[in-house]
Parts: structure tokens; C-alpha cells; sequence
């Protein structure tokens, strides 16, 4: 077991955004959390990062990376797409811009600020910073938000090839599709 929610409730203004949620994730299952907006979906991923809500366990050894559909909250928006790399285990500028030509960035975009990248690039540059971390579970707030057809697929490609678990807040009915082994409703 990588993940465990036993009987979770969650308000929001006195009001139950869900109560008496349980679920469990295995390892190497992919599972997708996809309902309307407003039913506590990036909640639920951000109370399992947190790690602080008693109903929520993690596994042994489980080592977590978050991908957040509010790019602020995992780069500095002011500095280079280089500098926010700085942390991700390269020993040369020339490694981290080979690495992120294989993500589609090109040359120029990797001395720009990340505030000036659009914002499927940032979800990509997301990717490519949380596949470098040596985490066990992904945890993916709407990956495909912003995310043009090609860039999309290789987010697909990335999400089979992981060797993870994945628990992915989507809208989008073909990457759950296609990369989901699991759905977990959210409604009312």
C-alpha cells in the first residue's frame, strides 16, 4: 500500500466539501480523482503533501512529489528556468539544458524567467523537475491544463513510463483514458 484514506472529511466555510472518504492506492496503480470544480479534489492532493491530516497514511518508504496547478508555489517566477534546476542533481548548466531539450525547451528558453513561460511550459518544466526527484508517488494537479496536443501526449508517454504510482487530478477524458488504471468520482 503507497496510500490510505480512511473515513477523511474535509469542510470548507462549515460546509462538507466530503465526508466519510476512503480509498487506497497501490503500488505502480495510476489513479485519477476527476469530478466539478469545487468538490475538494486539489484539497485532498494538498492534505496528502502536507502529510498533517491523521486519515491519510502513507506507505513506508514513500517519497512524494507534487505538480501544482499554481505554478508560483513551486518556482520563483523571477528567476531563469537554469537558476530553478540549480537543486536538481546536475553538475553542469550544459547537463540541465540537455535534459530540458528533452522536454522541448529550447536554448533560449531556459535563460528566460520562468514568469515568462506560458503556462503549459510551466506545467512541462513542472514534469521535468518532479521526474528528476526520486519520488514513488506523483501526486498531479490538472498536468494538462494549458497543455498543447504534442506536449499533452508526452505527458502521457511520461506518465506510462514512470516506474510510480500516480494519483492525477484531470478534466481531460483522454489522459485518463489513456493512462489511468483507476477513477475516483468526486460529486455533490
Amino acid at each position: 500500500m503507497i496510500l490510505a484514506c480512511n473515513h477523511i472529511e474535509k469542510k470548507f466555510n462549515d460546509e462538507a466539501l466530503f465526508s466519510d472518504v476512503s480509498f487506497h492506492i497501490n503500488e505502480h496503480e495510476c489513479t485519477a480523482l476527476v469530478g466539478v470544480n469545487g468538490t475538494g479534489k486539489t484539497t485532498l492532493l494538498r492534505d496528502i503533501i502536507r502529510g498533517e491530516n491523521p486519515a491519510i497514511h502513507l506507505g513506508e518508504n514513500v517519497k512524494t512529489a507534487y505538480l501544482s496547478q499554481m505554478h508560483g508555489e513551486v518556482f520563483d517566477e523571477k528567476a531563469t528556468v537554469l537558476k530553478n534546476f540549480e537543486d536538481a542533481g546536475f553538475d553542469t548548466d550544459a547537463q540541465v539544458i540537455g535534459y530540458l531539450k528533452t522536454y522541448g525547451f529550447e536554448e533560449e528558453l531556459i535563460y528566460s524567467p520562468v514568469g515568462n513561460l506560458s503556462g503549459g511550459e510551466k506545467n512541462l518544466l513542472q514534469l521535468a523537475k518532479i521526474s528528476r526527484t526520486d519520488a514513488n508517488l506523483l501526486l498531479l494537479d490538472e498536468p494538462t491544463s494549458h497543455l498543447d496536443t504534442y506536449s499533452q501526449l508526452a505527458l502521457e508517454d511520461a506518465i506510462e513510463k514512470y516506474n510510480g504510482t500516480v494519483l492525477m487530478v484531470s478534466h481531460d477524458f483522454y489522459t485518463v483514458a489513456n493512462c489511468m488504471d483507476y477513477v475516483l468520482l468526486t460529486e455533490d
